[in-house]
């Protein structure tokens, strides 16, 4: 690899390097929540006003216009894709996280203040996120899925036995 090579990839480097940290900030999980964090959309002047005081300048020795240099990525065919990826990684992170989330929490002090329809509901998006794991094939361990699993049966078996016959049935 010739120097202009090595010193390219390295600019790239540092200055997605604060796109990266930006994405990351735009989410924080809750401590329960049913679903997962929403990721806020992207706002292009919000991220060039926090180069200030988070850019690549303040831990590169290079001098240069960054936010130039930003606005022309930004602009640019390759931001487009380069974005999908990080919000599908974004995203699945997130998903991976909420799962965790969830095999941590009270579940079952969470729905002694909660109404049948309300514990159903839980259910059913436990079962889905359950569904989700396994085919999409999200990389949760496989102890977090049977916990889960779990979960779900502890929680059905908390219902009248009605509702029990039915959710067991689907």
């Amino acid at each position: 690899m010739t120097l202009c090579q090595e010193f390219e990839r390295f600019l790239k480097y540092k200055w997605k390097c604060s796109l990266n940290r930006k994405l990351i900030i735009l989410f924080i999980l809750p401590v329960f929540n049913q679903n997962p964090p929403q990721i806020r959309p992207f706002n292009q002047e919000e991220f060039m006003k926090t180069l200030e005081h988070a850019g690549p300048q303040l831990t590169s020795v290079l001098k240069g216009d960054w936010v130039g240099l930003y606005r022309h990525f930004i602009k640019s065919p390759n931001f487009d894709g380069w974005f999908r990826m990080r919000h599908q990684e974004m995203r699945k992170k997130l998903d991976i996280l909420h799962f965790e989330v969830l095999c941590q929490a009270d579940l079952l002090k969470w729905i002694r203040e909660k109404s049948e329809v309300e514990i159903v509901d839980l259910v059913l998006k436990l079962r889905e996120k359950l569904i989700k794991a396994r085919v999409h094939q999200l990389p949760v361990r496989e102890d977090l899925l049977e916990k889960l699993e779990l979960y779900v049966e502890t929680v059905i078996s908390s219902l009248p036995d009605d509702l029990q016959v039915v959710l067991h049935r689907h």
